[in-house]
């Protein structure tokens, strides 16, 4: 297993690690899951370009990359949801894991015809964009939990900042779903059952 991949497998594990710990719903639990998801974050900037400059993308790793992507982020807003944090509603989580769900499945039906379909620019736009939103709710409750240590303070924003979270909910939702139907359209032949890119 080259490193590159290491760093991916990192990363899938990380996912339930932080999950874990958002659920937990202590102070020292956030910054830890804060810690955690900025790590795996950056790895995912790491781990694609070490396997590119030391030449060892291997298939495996592509299949990995973004399962580890979909995990960590669904971890978070399933999370974000789970413990109630102002600006996140279910159809948002809804949109984003039906999205996933429906990516991931697509590429396995034509992965057993021996078609392999890769990340396309809007796809690793989308993923930027879902990962800078949970990064933005992380960075803030963890600030807020330096002034105060109970949840019903770090999870409460007030207003401007729930408006401006749900707006930033609702364009990564809108986002996501976006990337699903680019995926679909420009693959369309693949995906139902015909030959060569569309």
């Amino acid at each position: 297993m080259t490193l590159a991949t290491r760093l991916t497998v990192g990363r899938l594990v990380a996912a339930p690690v932080f999950a874990g710990l958002l659920l937990r719903e202590s102070v020292p639990a956030i910054w830890y899951a804060s810690a955690v998801f900025v790590a795996a974050a950056i790895t995912d900037r790491i781990d694609g370009w070490l396997a590119r400059r030391t030449n060892t993308v291997t298939p495996l790793g592509r299949m990995l990359d973004p399962l580890a992507d979909k995990l960590l982020v669904a971890a978070a807003f399933v999370g974000f949801r789970l413990i109630r944090v102002p600006g996140v509603e279910w159809w948002m989580v809804g949109v984003i894991l039906g999205r996933e769900l429906l990516v991931t499945w697509l590429r396995s039906h034509v992965g057993r015809r021996g078609v392999v379909i890769h990340s396309s620019p809007f796809a690793k736009w989308k993923t930027t964009v879902q990962m800078v939103v949970v990064l933005l709710f992380l960075a803030l409750m963890s600030y807020r939990a330096i002034a105060d240590r109970s949840p019903t303070y770090w999870k409460q924003f007030g207003e401007p900042a729930t408006t401006w979270l749900f707006v930033a909910m609702v364009a990564t939702a809108a986002v996501t779903l976006l990337s699903g139907l680019d995926y679909v359209f420009k693959n369309r032949r693949e995906v139902f059952g015909g030959t060569g890119r569309a």
